[in-house]
């Protein structure tokens, strides 16, 4: 949920009906691991996971109204 949202750019509703989830869970989940990036070693991992997404997508036009 977290990549889709920073990752992607997805709006929290978005994420959270893609998810099946209610958009609150969407945000706990978002601080948590936001929370969880004072790690350096997860930064790291996180960081890497959203370059990725991005790359994976990048030249993709992601909608953001559907």
């Amino acid at each position: 949920m977290y990549l889709a949202h920073v990752g992607l750019g997805l709006p929290i509703s978005r994420v959270a009906t893609g998810f099946g989830r209610h958009r609150s869970t969407v945000v706990h989940a978002c601080r948590r691991i936001e929370e969880s990036r004072e790690a350096v070693n997860w930064d790291l991992r996180v960081g890497t996971l959203e370059d990725e997404v991005r790359r994976a997508t990048a030249g993709e036009a992601v909608r953001h109204d559907a």
